[in-house]
């Protein structure tokens, strides 16, 4: 199983995305209530550290990109932005507990932590819906 599959299982396991219609990889709908995890390139890859055996530290990093129905009404963007904060501190949680996404075979997690606060990443041309995001990371441990 690849690895962005792997996060989008665990990520499925949010109580705060059930409320979403769908979950993709690296695609958006243009409907709102939709969510999309996307990969993002590291400056150095996701290779952090290489042990003398041949195993290594890496990282994955990607967003949680959701698109949200937008509007003026203050109580719909605090919903919008409330959604990012409650992800947070389930990430938080989950890392505490050391609950990780399942990776494949000589892999193993050793944490899953966000990187920004969700923030808006533009809003549509016609101002009915909104792109916010997270970006997050996991870190784990590759055999040789």
């Amino acid at each position: 199983m690849a690895i962005v599959e792997s996060i989008r299982t665990y990520i499925l396991t949010c109580p705060h995305v059930s409320s979403f219609q769908k979950v993709d990889i690296e695609y958006l709908s243009k409907d709102y209530d939709n969510m999309s995890i996307e990969e993002v390139p590291t400056q150095n890859g996701n290779v952090l550290e290489t042990f003398v055996d041949g195993s290594s530290f890496r990282q994955f990093v990607f967003v949680l990109a959701a698109r949200f129905a937008y509007s003026d009404a203050l109580s719909d963007n605090i919903q919008n932005s409330g959604f990012f904060e409650n992800f947070q501190q389930w990430i938080e949680t989950q890392n505490k507990l050391k609950v990780y996404p399942s990776l494949g075979s000589g892999m193993t997690p050793n944490a899953i932590e966000t990187m920004t606060s969700g923030y808006v990443l533009y809003v549509d041309e016609s101002m009915t819906t909104v792109r916010c995001q997270i970006q997050c990371r996991l870190l784990y441990t590759k055999e040789a």
